[in-house]
């Protein structure tokens, strides 16, 4: 045995990093990572709405309906919802995740793809949320939805039909 052995400062060996994920992510957790998601997301829309309305304002053009505000804000939820894809597709995480330490993997621990981790996962229970609102019920699916996360799994619908899981990245301690 060297002295190395004993250090805790040193890297984790292959062995360690391949015992992660360390268990399956909490509501608590996820519902945190989402929060934060949508606190970017309307904030970044509404930064450039009214910013935007800031500078037509400053140009003397605050009532010309022609001043692209909406325009603005929509490209800018556009351009965060690409970056947080990405980081979902590359990292299997969104901002959100990445601060609460959690992560989207598939059921088998594969990482996450274009097709598991946007479409499926995200895209899907938007289509159904635009259908249903139809009949009145805005956001209805995005409930039913995230109430499966109370299961034993921790799994929600559109984790199902994506065949994917969120898991946590660090042990954490158990409280009590």
């Amino acid at each position: 045995m060297s002295p190395l052995d004993d250090n805790v400062f040193a890297p984790p060996s292959a062995d360690e990093a391949t015992q992660r994920p360390v268990g399956l992510a909490s509501p608590g957790l996820r519902l945190t990572a989402r929060i934060v998601d949508n606190i970017l997301w309307y904030g970044v829309f509404l930064v450039a709405v009214f910013g935007a309305s800031a500078v037509a304002a400053a140009l003397g053009s605050e009532g010309d309906a022609s001043t692209p505000r909406y325009s603005i804000g929509v490209l800018a939820v556009l351009v965060d919802s690409s970056v947080q894809w990405g980081l979902i597709v590359y990292r299997g995480q969104s901002v959100g995740k990445i601060l609460t330490r959690i992560r989207i993997e598939r059921t088998d621990g594969e990482p996450v793809d274009f097709l598991h981790g946007i479409v499926l996962r995200i895209w899907s229970v938007g289509c159904v949320d635009i259908v249903v609102s139809f009949t009145g019920l805005w956001g209805a699916a995005t409930f039913v939805d995230a109430l499966f996360i109370f299961g034993r799994d921790h799994r929600t619908l559109h984790d199902r039909f994506a065949d994917t899981r969120v898991v946590n990245t660090i042990a954490r301690p158990k409280s009590g």
